[in-house]
């Protein structure tokens, strides 16, 4: 089962907590989505019959989104002025400057031997847009509290413009994905933050204060950054030995949360501890550091 989406104005006017719910969205897009059966011949046949190209117009598909379970994929045709504007399409992959007509959505289930379709629900789609409309990020303080929290477009846009100007960030690059932490430059509260410097121990330097961290794809488009994913990575990244690139193996699952969750399944064989605490021999902090560069 694949979703027929429906050239639609979908544009939600409050994107919050409390008034972006499940039942709401469900009001604004149903009547634009209708769920097809794959075709008996294949799954190119199916995508061919429903969106018809004409000639000279290409299909194209692209991942779109990705949780710990199943990957989604997203096929439309290259835009067409004549078609109308499909806002749903374009939220799902904001990588797409224009998005028209009708549009496929697909959901891939993938393990190291199989990679298959899977039936796609209305409940499916209803997540990927709150996923992606109310993003989530991930705030750690010094007595080692990890919480999310959410944002619209900008990760600091609840901040006071004196907050944001005390930050700096750095990126690593991780399993086809980027971690963006943002430190600050002087700490509010200018303690050791244990969990912070474990992500960074390979630097042996130490970070104070709290933390705030955002996860892209390497175009820099968000993904959602949940506590749980965050505790996973932190354990992986506390070990000596961690390899922050794909072996060839893991490249066959398309999926990073599927290479995050089988990693650490390995983590736990050996290890009882959340994460591994670095021993602290600089005595200078990465805070201290940035604020004598900036």
């Amino acid at each position: 089962m694949i979703a027929l989406i429906h050239p639609n104005n979908f544009i939600p006017s409050d994107i919050s907590e409390i008034n972006f719910t499940e039942e709401i969205i469900k009001d604004q897009i149903e009547t634009y989505i209708e769920f097809v059966p794959l075709s008996q011949n294949s799954l190119s046949d199916t995508i061919i019959e429903q969106l018809k190209p004409e000639r000279g117009f290409l299909i194209h598909t692209e991942k779109c989104y990705q949780d710990e379970n199943y990957s989604y994929q997203l096929c439309h045709m290259n835009a067409n002025d004549k078609e109308k504007n499909n806002r749903i399409g374009k939220i799902l992959n904001d990588e797409i400057a224009d998005i028209r007509g009708n549009i496929i959505l697909m959901k891939f289930e993938y393990s190291l031997d199989k990679y298959e379709i899977v039936k796609i629900t209305l409940d499916d789609i209803i997540n990927i847009l709150q996923q992606t409309l109310l993003r989530t990020g991930i705030v750690i303080t010094p007595n080692d509290d990890v919480d999310e929290f959410h944002f619209k477009l900008n990760p600091f846009e609840w901040m006071s413009e004196t907050e944001i100007k005390n930050l700096t960030y750095f990126e690593i690059e991780i399993f086809e994905m980027v971690i963006y932490i943002y430190i600050q430059k002087k700490p509010e509260n200018n303690k050791l933050n244990n969990i912070a410097s474990a992500l960074l121990h390979e630097n042996n330097i130490p970070i104070n204060g709290n933390v705030y961290l955002v996860l892209t794809n390497i175009n820099g488009c968000f993904y959602p950054f949940h506590k749980e994913t965050f505790m996973k990575l932190v354990a992986l990244m506390s070990c000596k030995d961690f390899n922050r690139k794909l072996n060839e193996e893991e490249t066959n699952y398309k999926n990073s949360f599927i290479v995050i969750n089988n990693r650490f399944k390995e983590y736990k064989k050996n290890h009882s501890e959340k994460y591994i605490r670095f021993e602290i021999t600089n005595p200078k902090t990465l805070n201290e550091i940035a604020n004598e560069t900036s």
